[in-house]
């Protein structure tokens, strides 16, 4: 069994400690079967250094959860006066109505119809249309469909179609 409090450093410490008293302390007792050698005031006086080391330990350790704890606990973002929030009323109008209607999340292929398709988000809601582009993109060529789809590069005139189709199918969707 180890002891979580005994270093090199404080054992070499003991050891100091034992070849001092040792020199100039008699009355020490041998026990032949368990090899332990004591001395009534030599053993004071180490509970005591060894009481101090465990409370130090302990200190430690404390210390450091505390600090693991505020590590967890804090966003590492500057804290404010502000009671009601972020925004007052006026501000948060405005940002609410800068927001886009819809998130593209992506493009693709259907697997069943072969068309292109695009994943919209409505912004503020975990809901999700399929849009169906269609022949939209027939006009398109075949490198920029696939570039489109793949990497997410989209030309002008790719984005200007995409947008037309799922904004009037967003606004298709919210009518009804």
């Amino acid at each position: 069994m180890t002891v979580k409090w005994l270093t090199a450093s404080r054992k070499a410490h003991l050891m100091r400690l034992f070849c001092d008293y040792a020199q100039t302390i008699t009355g020490f007792q041998v026990n032949f079967e368990t090899a332990k050698i004591s001395n009534p005031l030599y053993d004071k006086h180490t509970a005591i250094i060894i009481a101090d080391w465990k409370a130090d330990d302990r200190e430690a350790k404390q210390y450091a959860w505390l600090l693991e704890r505020k590590a967890i606990h804090t966003l590492g973002e500057p804290r404010s006066s502000h009671i009601r929030g972020h925004f007052n009323s006026i501000s948060s109008e405005i940002w609410h109505s800068s927001q886009p209607q819809y998130y593209v999340e992506k493009l693709g292929y259907s697997l069943l119809t072969f068309t292109p398709y695009a994943d919209v988000r409505l912004s503020g809601t975990f809901i999700h249309l399929y849009v169906n582009l269609g022949d939209s993109l027939h006009y398109v060529s075949k490198n920029a469909r696939r570039k489109a789809i793949r990497y997410g590069k989209r030309s002008q005139s790719i984005t200007d179609i995409i947008d037309a189709k799922v904004s009037q199918a967003v606004l298709h969707y919210l009518n009804n």
